[in-house]
C-alpha cells in the first residue's frame, strides 16, 4: 500500500471510531468529504475496526513513510486497536489500557516528595491555622467573581496572544472566542472549529482564581491547544494529512496536553506574576 492511501485510511478509521465513541475525534481539519462519508456509512462494527487498525499497522513497514511519521502512525493505530477492543467488550487492566492508548506506564509517586511540598507550603503560607486552612484562605482571596470572569479572560488572552504572535508566529486570521458556561466536568475546553478559529468554554462553577487564569488560557489558547491547531493547519498538516485529525486517548493527546501544560512557561517564563 502506498503512503498516501495508508494515511487516508488511517484518517477514515479515526472518523469511523468517532461514530462508536462520539468525541474521540477532538478536531478535524482535513478533507470534509471524508467526514461526510463516514457519517453516512452504516454504523461500524468495533471488531472490524480493530482488524483494520491491525492491518494498517502491518502495512507501515513497507509504505515508504519517513520514520517519524511511521512511528507516529504506529502509536496511534495501537491506541485505536485498544479502544476498539474495549468497545467490543474486551476487558483489560487499567495499566494495560494506559500503556496501549498513551504509550506510557503509570507509576505511583513518591510520598516523600509530596511531604516535602507540604513542608514548603507550610513555610510560605501566612497566618494561623493548618496548612490546608491557610491555603484555602489564600485561594479564597484570589478568587475572581463570576461577573468579572469574561472581561478577565479577554484581557489575559489578549496579552498572551501578543506574546505568542511575536515569539512563535500565528496566522493573521486566527481567533479565539470565549464563552462562560456552568455545569461542566472540566475547568476549560477548547473546540477547534477550523479556519484558524477556536471556541474556548470556561466553567464558572470552578471558582477561577486570578493567579491560575493565565495558566488556563495559556493551556487552551495561547500558546496551547488553539495555537497548536493553527500552526499545524498552516504547516505540517498540509504535507502530513494524518496531523489534520486529532484523536483523544492516544499518544497524540498526551503530547498535546503536555505542550499545553507548558504553555505559560513557554510564553512568559518562570518569572510570570512576580
Amino acid at each position: 500500500m502506498d503512503s498516501a492511501r495508508l494515511v487516508s485510511d488511517y484518517v477514515r478509521l479515526g472518523l469511523r471510531f468517532d461514530r462508536l465513541q462520539p468525541g474521540l475525534v477532538d478536531s478535524y481539519a482535513g478533507d470534509p468529504g471524508l467526514r461526510l462519508r463516514a457519517r453516512h456509512e452504516p454504523r461500524p462494527d468495533p471488531q472490524r475496526l480493530v482488524a483494520r487498525a491491525r492491518a494498517l499497522r502491518e502495512e507501515l513497514g513497507g509504505c515508504g513513510l519517513a520514520e517519524p511519521r511511521r512511528r507516529f502512525l504506529d502509536a496511534q493505530l495501537t491506541a485505536l486497536e485498544a479502544i476498539g477492543l474495549r468497545l467490543a467488550g474486551q476487558e483489560m487492566s487499567f495499566a494495560a489500557e494506559v500503556r496501549a492508548c498513551f504509550q506510557v506506564t503509570p507509576e505511583l509517586g513518591d510520598p516523600d516528595e509530596y511531604r516535602e511540598v507540604h513542608r514548603e507550603l507550610d513555610a510560605l503560607l501566612p497566618g494561623p491555622g493548618t496548612t490546608a486552612e491557610r491555603l484555602a484562605a489564600v485561594r479564597r482571596r484570589d478568587r475572581l467573581s463570576p461577573e468579572r470572569l469574561e472581561v478577565c479572560l479577554e484581557a489575559v488572552s489578549g496579552a498572551l496572544r501578543e506574546r505568542v504572535r511575536a515569539r512563535f508566529g500565528l496566522p493573521v486570521q486566527e481567533r479565539v472566542r470565549y464563552r462562560v458556561v456552568t455545569d461542566r466536568p472540566w475547568s476549560g475546553f477548547n473546540e477547534y472549529l477550523g479556519g484558524f478559529r477556536s471556541r474556548v468554554s470556561v466553567n464558572a462553577d470552578i471558582g477561577h482564581r486570578a493567579s491560575s487564569l493565565p495558566r488556563l488560557i495559556a493551556h487552551e489558547s495561547y500558546p496551547g491547544h488553539h495555537t497548536e491547531h493553527c500552526r499545524k493547519a498552516a504547516g505540517i498538516a498540509r504535507t502530513q494529512p494524518e496531523q489534520a485529525i486529532f484523536l483523544v486517548n492516544t499518544p497524540q493527546c498526551v503530547l498535546a496536553e503536555g505542550l499545553a501544560d507548558l504553555g505559560l512557561h513557554a510564553a512568559v517564563g518562570e518569572g510570570w506574576g512576580s
